[in-house]
């Protein structure tokens, strides 16, 4: 088990002085507590962790202030500096199992300036053991790299608290980004991008030849300009609605915040009906394909129904003037004249009524074709089925106005509800009408940009298929020279392996999705403190879905702030589960939105939710109560406290 062994701070924000924090655990007891009030520094341990590693702080907010405009080296030694002097600090992460296999360190300097300070940080320094000594590693990146790097850090040092707002507007994007993050294809992203580099190489040779081929390979460069150009213009619609979705999740959380209870009621009404109308929406899709699904199946017969009868008419005609016999096979009879006897017992005598009537029967059969024959049997069923198909159609389409009305019967509703948020004035508080404006203009503009993005990629299709089609004419003229053979066969050697590399891509993806989602289920049902089951499901698009016991619904747009909590907790300890990495985790203020019994089952479940991974939890005195250390107990290995007093943080053992 790889863990963070000691912390040593030496003047690093409030922790003036040299600090050494000892974090070792044992499997048995895998878990550190550090607990102080706001404003004591348990969130610049998080941020010291991804200064040293990283040469970035991820929590930026301190005590009312932002941390940027803060002195890296601590407040007391810069104001006991002359203007032009400066003060250095560090921060060092010793890493191993047992002793430290690695230190990582990292320096900075505070310059004191008039009205003001500059800060710098330094490269990382790295130590590593072998034997009994330390050498210094001359590319400490690389090996950082190896143990944690920067794309899954996400993963095993977090703001707990900031996780409430991860499965908000946009969320798909950061699910997505995470199982790209834990499947390690970016060697495999490199390989794609070089191959397609060197294919259009390849392909550019063609500006070598004369003729058709030319004129083709010049078209094909046009074409991929228009495609980078529509490719841009998809990228910027994705920003703008990223961005608006951002916005909408910030006016959302604005508008919880109304203290008024009737407010409440109206946001969860408006809530509940949002959940119908997606419910809805999708039900009227699913109703759209099956009736597309039975039209395949019933469609040729239903457009056909009046030849079909017309046939059934003509073939029945046929029967009653005996020119269409039952379906008899001609070697049949022969057996039954060769046998000179006949399966019910009478005798087929050469000359005899019998054998001559068979024999004409015989006769008759061919004169008869073989379709009519088999058309007499097989299309009254092909009728029936096309009149199935036509009864169940008809109830597709019943279902679907019922869908339909109802759906309609929604929006009115969500309209009502809408307008009495918009008409609500309550003084001294949040300005609920207002917000609703904004939040009803920010759907629309949402809505815009997604249209408009499903244009850009129909856009996109059709100039990929132009690409494709021109890049097949020059493929069938260069082969029609010896002399560009080699062109021909470099490229489509390089285009297999460009598909072959993609299909591999997908298929990682589609399998770390899947793990995910195990893991997903695994973790939230573990964690959540309701005694009902919850079926989580990660679709190919990266939506979640909630279900709970008693509903199919999609429930997360209903999740409390704690239940989300929980759900991107969960999602987290899923990724770091599947990433290949046994980094230890850190995780800034883990049940800050969760209070009461829910709280008490969190911790009781928390320190199991990932064996054999050191964890360490930074927490206030609101958060680590009493009951929570208790519960907790039997598995931490350290506690600390953080005292605060005139700008400056000591670090005590648990009194």
């Amino acid at each position: 088990m790889v863990q963070i062994l000691e912390l040593h701070l030496k003047n690093y924000r409030q922790y003036e002085g040299e600090t050494t924090i000892d974090l070792r655990t044992t499997p048995e007891k895998n878990v550190n507590i550090i607990e102080g009030q706001n404003g004591a520094g348990k969130s610049n341990i998080l941020n010291a962790i991804t200064l040293c590693f990283y040469d970035e702080e991820i929590h930026q907010e301190a005590t009312g202030e932002e941390l940027e405009t803060l002195s890296y080296v601590s407040e007391s030694v810069v104001e006991g500096l002359s203007t032009g002097d400066s003060a250095r600090g560090y921060v060092e992460v010793h890493l191993g199992e047992d002793n430290p296999d690695y230190i990582f360190k990292r320096e900075f300097e505070t310059f004191k300036v008039p009205n003001g300070h500059n800060d710098q940080t330094y490269d990382i320094e790295l130590s590593r053991r072998v034997g009994n000594q330390y050498e210094i590693v001359t590319d400490p990146q690389t090996t950082l790299n190896q143990l944690l790097p920067a794309e899954v850090r996400d993963y095993f040092i977090f703001d707990g608290e900031a996780l409430t707002e991860f499965f908000e507007g946009g969320y798909k994007d950061r699910v997505r980004n995470g199982i790209i993050d834990v499947s390690h294809i970016g060697v495999l992203n490199s390989g794609i991008d070089h191959v397609e580099k060197v294919r259009d190489e390849i392909q550019r040779k063609a500006k070598n030849v004369e003729g058709e081929a030319a004129e083709i390979q010049e078209r094909i460069e046009t074409l991929e300009n228009e495609l980078s150009n529509l490719e841009g213009k998809k990228a910027t619609l994705e920003t703008e609605k990223t961005e608006v979705e951002n916005e909408i999740a910030r006016l959302e959380k604005k508008l919880r915040g109304a203290s008024d209870q009737g407010v409440q009621d109206l946001i969860q009404q408006r809530d509940d009906l949002r959940e119908d109308i997606d419910d809805f929406d999708s039900r009227i899709e699913t109703t759209k394909q099956d009736i597309l699904n039975e039209l395949r199946q019933a469609g040729p017969a239903v457009y056909a129904m009046d030849a079909l009868d017309y046939t059934v008419d003509q073939l029945k005609t046929l029967e009653s003037k005996g020119k269409l016999p039952p379906k008899i096979q001609d070697w049949f009879i022969d057996e039954l004249i060769e046998q000179g006897e006949c399966i019910c017992g009478a005798d087929i005598t050469e000359g005899g009524e019998t054998h001559e009537h068979l024999k004409e029967l015989k006769s008759t059969m061919s004169n008869v074709s073989t379709d009519n024959v088999e058309g007499k049997t097989e299309i009254p069923h092909i009728i029936q089925d096309g009149n199935q198909g036509a009864e169940t159609i008809r109830e597709y389409r019943r279902r679907l106005h019922e869908l339909k009305e109802k759906l309609e019967s929604k929006d009115q509703d969500l309209s009502e509800v809408k307008n009495k948020l918009k008409g609500t004035d309550i003084p001294d508080d949040v300005d609920v009408g207002e917000l609703t404006s904004q939040l009803d203009d920010l759907e629309e503009d949402k809505e815009d940009l997604i249209q408009e993005i499903g244009r850009q990629d129909a856009k996109i299709e059709d100039k990929n298929k132009d690409i494709r089609s021109a890049e097949s004419q020059l493929d069938e003229e260069l082969r029609k020279e010896d002399r560009h053979s080699d062109i021909v066969t470099q490229k489509d050697f390089a285009t297999r392996a460009v598909d072959d590399m993609k299909n591999i891509k997908e298929k990682i993806l589609s399998q770390i999705r899947t793990e995910t989602e195990e893991n997903l289920n695994k973790y939230f049902n573990d964690l959540i403190w309701k005694d009902d089951k919850y079926t989580i499901s990660l679709d190919e698009d990266y939506s979640v879905e909630v279900q709970g016991p008693d509903s199919p619904d999609n429930r997360i747009g209903s999740l409390s702030a704690g239940e989300k909590q929980v759900l991107a907790l969960s999602f987290m300890a899923a990724l770091s589960d599947i990433s290949g990495f046994t980094a230890p985790i850190v995780i800034d203020t883990p049940l800050g939105r969760i209070s009461g019994n829910p709280k008490k089952l969190i911790a009781q479940n928390l320190p199991d939710y990932l064996e054999d991974t050191q964890m360490t939890f930074l927490m206030t005195d609101e958060e680590y109560t009493d009951e929570v250390q208790g519960l907790m107990k039997h598995r931490v290995a350290n506690e600390y406290q953080l005292h605060y007093a005139d700008g400056t943080t000591e670090v005590t053992s648990y009194e």
